[in-house]
């Protein structure tokens, strides 16, 4: 299978899916308490696929802006000012990891 949803590399497509995704993985799991399940293997691998790609990582905003974006929104669950505050102050970090399993692994 290819690696991007268009191919063997990146679309506008991929460009569209791959920030919400990143976006969903990050803001809910702060905001709601969501986290993408191990066993979604295909979206890992595709996730990984993104985020070994200079194109996508360069343009990537850090995990705190996305939270503060979408916390900042009147259609989601607010986080405290105290919190608010934390992550604003914080050293910019970038959620690029993925679970081992989702990894692609080929045996010669």
């Amino acid at each position: 299978p290819s690696p991007y949803l268009c191919g063997d590399s990146l679309s506008h497509l991929d460009c569209e899916i791959l920030p919400k995704l990143h976006h969903l993985r990050v803001a809910a799991g702060v905001l709601k308490g969501f986290s993408i399940l191990n066993s979604y293997s295909g979206l890992w691998r595709y996730l990984h696929c993104g985020y070994n790609s200079p194109i996508f990582t360069k343009s990537c905003p850090p995990d705190q802006e996305i939270v503060l974006h979408w916390a900042d929104r009147p259609d989601t669950p607010s986080i405290s000012q105290e919190d608010h505050s934390m992550l604003t102050r914080e050293t910019p970090r970038f959620s690029f990891d993925v679970p081992a399993m989702a990894i692609p692994v080929t045996i010669e």
